[in-house]
């Protein structure tokens, strides 16, 4: 942990309370499995309090910090590494938005598939804000994930009435 003046008093800061360097590691291999993993997950699978897991993921920001300004390699690195990454996202928001208008402009056009192209793009253009810092993680919710779950189940179309099948179909009866 950095010391500071705001935080030479914490008795982390005095070494009283050092992270657990077992919990430090499993937290660092479920980050890198999955970094997209919600802190209430990531909390559960590393066996930690959400507040805990706060004081370590503060505890690795800091120890990244303190090598970053060390060596100025690892710290050149670092910012070319997320503007790379903020190329990446850019690059795949432009394609999807591509993909979106070549749906659109066929004969035919399924409004699901592009439905789920605005979807992604909504969710690529949320990540590039994140990465740009204009934009603060969503905190995901029961009702969203819910929501989730239900659009990425296939419809089963024998459950659907006749009319509904005719619009999807894009002939729609009266």
């Amino acid at each position: 942990m950095v010391v500071t003046a705001k935080n030479a008093g914490s008795r982390y800061a005095r070494g009283i309370r050092a992270p657990d360097p077992a919990k430090l590691r499993a937290v660092r291999e479920l980050l890198e499995r999955d970094p997209a993993i919600t802190k209430k997950a990531l909390a559960e699978a590393a066996g930690l309090s959400r507040t805990a897991l706060g004081y370590y993921l503060r505890a690795m920001r800091d120890e990244l910090a303190a090598v970053a300004t060390k060596n100025e390699d690892v710290r050149r690195r670092q910012v070319l590494s997320h503007l790379d990454l903020v190329e990446r996202v850019s690059g795949t928001a432009d394609e999807v938005r591509s993909e979106i208008s070549k749906l659109r402009a066929t004969n035919g056009a399924n409004p699901a598939a592009i439905f789920a192209g605005y979807r992604t793009l909504v969710a690529v253009e949320r990540l590039l804000g994140e990465l740009l810092g204009e934009v603060r993680p969503a905190s995901t919710t029961v009702y969203m994930q819910k929501i989730d779950v239900l659009l990425a189940t296939p419809a089963d179309d024998a459950r659907f009435s006749p009319e509904l099948r005719a619009a999807l179909a894009g002939t729609a009866t009266r």
